[in-house]
């Protein structure tokens, strides 16, 4: 009879323990997502999707050693593009 109720007592402390721990996950969960929503706003304001420049385009080197890169546009669809020089 003993046994019986040691036996009940430590199934309901595993039971416990597993929500306790499920809970945790949750929690966690909903700050690891209010940090990219945090990232994504701060993005958004600092101009990093500009609606007018929206148009497709490609990095490519530029001509020599040490120019860099700049951005060309495709002219895939009506949105539209501009071109960068070498930076």
């Amino acid at each position: 009879m003993k046994t019986n109720n040691i036996l009940k007592i430590f199934g309901l402390a595993a039971v416990l323990g597993v929500a306790g721990y499920n809970v945790n996950l949750a929690l966690n969960a909903d700050r690891n997502s209010d940090e990219v929503s945090l990232a994504n706003n701060e993005a958004l304001a600092h101009g990093e999707n500009s609606p007018s420049n929206t148009g497709p385009g490609e990095v490519v080197d530029c001509a020599g050693w040490g120019t860099g890169s700049k951005k060309v546009c495709l002219s895939t669809n009506s949105n539209p593009c501009t071109e960068t020089g070498c930076f």
